[in-house]
């Protein structure tokens, strides 16, 4: 990990969602900076507007305007956008929306937590892991990440 701060992205329209994964980061072994993103439209603008990409970008699923998944359907088509590590982070129980999640290219499934403390360890693992989200094979056994 360089010394540069780790960009991350938080495109969640819930404001206590967004204070809890807020304050999981305070306490993180490494310099981060992160930019919340209320909907999908502003997601989908913010990359486009910026040449620097984000390390990595937290996705809930429900979200008004561009949900989640529109999100990761037209982020995924973009070459340019490829290589995003992108985690959906949502309380959705849908099996087909976390199945759609994973068949439209998203790394990592993280369901949301309001234990600061497993969602610090969880952030902190995918943060710390982000290489093995970008190599296949990829199964949905192992994109599924549990809060212990």
């Amino acid at each position: 990990m360089t010394s540069n701060p780790y960009l991350i992205l938080l495109a969640d329209d819930d404001l206590s969602d967004q204070e809890i994964f807020k304050n999981a980061l305070k306490s993180a072994k490494f310099k981060s900076k992160v930019n919340i993103l209320n909907n999908g439209v502003e997601l989908i603008n913010y990359l486009n507007s910026k040449n620097n990409l984000p390390d990595v970008i937290f996705l809930d699923i429900n979200m008004p305007l561009k949900n989640g998944l529109e999100c990761l359907r037209e982020i995924r088509s973009e070459e340019r956008f490829k290589e995003l590590i992108i985690v959906m982070f949502s309380n959705t129980t849908s099996k087909q929306k976390i199945i759609d999640s994973f068949e439209n290219g998203a790394n990592v499934y993280l369901s949301k937590s309001h234990s600061k403390e497993k969602l610090h360890k969880a952030i902190q693992k995918i943060i710390m892991y982000t290489h093995l989200y970008k190599t296949p094979p990829f199964h949905i056994d192992n994109f599924i990440m549990k809060l212990d």
